[in-house]
Parts: structure tokens; sequence; C-alpha cells
């Protein structure tokens, strides 16, 4: 039975903290997305998930090497990662509660468990014509 696009994870763009992004020529075959405006409010990972998926050490990594922080404390990438999420809740109390209880999760067991990843976009439908995503 099928299970979705064969390959590496692709197109996971999160928290933009600006006005959203219109994309523009999905492949569907690959799934590759195209962002055609308002590319530098949003984050892309980039990166192949690993056999447990995203974890918050992945996504923190990935923010040290973008934001040219490598060689920083994890604590201080960390910190700086949690910030820039949050900007992207745009003042929502209650995504901002579970955005926290998450970080608190991730001082207590540490960064090895799943990467909490806010306001995801999804790829618009086939036949949309406006080409605008939705936030889930």
């Amino acid at each position: 039975m099928p299970t979705g696009v064969v390959g590496d994870l692709k197109n996971l763009i999160f928290a933009a903290n600006g006005p959203n992004r219109r994309s523009s020529s999905v492949t569907r075959s690959t799934n590759d997305l195209d962002i055609v405006e308002n590319e530098q409010y949003c984050l892309v990972y980039d990166r192949p998930l690993g056999p447990n998926g995203l974890t918050w050490k992945e996504l923190i990594d990935w923010w040290a090497d973008r934001e040219g922080l490598t060689g920083r404390s994890s604590t201080d990438v960390s910190r700086s990662l949690y910030s820039r999420l949050d900007q992207s809740l745009r003042g929502n109390d209650a995504e901002r509660r579970i955005l926290r209880t998450y970080a608190e999760q991730y001082v207590r067991f540490g960064s090895d468990i799943p990467a909490l990843i806010p306001q995801v976009y999804t790829t618009p439908p086939e036949n949309s014509a406006a080409g605008y995503v939705e936030r889930m």
C-alpha cells in the first residue's frame, strides 16, 4: 500500500513571522514547491529526516547553521530558535502556552525528543487557482 511521495522530506515550511507566503509550481510527483512571495518571512527546513523524525537537536543544529550561530552553546541556539518560533504565533496565547510547555520538556528530557513545529504550511489543493496555502 502506498504511503506517500517517495523520497526525502521537502517543503517543511513553517513559522512565518510576516505575511503568508505565496507558492506556485507544485510538482505533485516530487512534492517540489516554489515560493514566489514572502519567502523571507518563512522558515524552510531543508534537511533529510533521521529515523526518528525531526528532533529538537536536529532543528537547533539547522538553526545554528542557518543563523551563523555554530560554536554557540545549545542553550543559546535553543533560545534564539524559541524566540523566532514565538514570533510566528502573533500573540496567540493558546499556541504560546503549548510552545512554552513543550520547551520545558526539552529542558527536562533533553533535545533528542521530537521537535514541535508551529504554524506549518501545507501545499495548496491540486485545483487551487489562488496558489495560496493555509496554515494548519
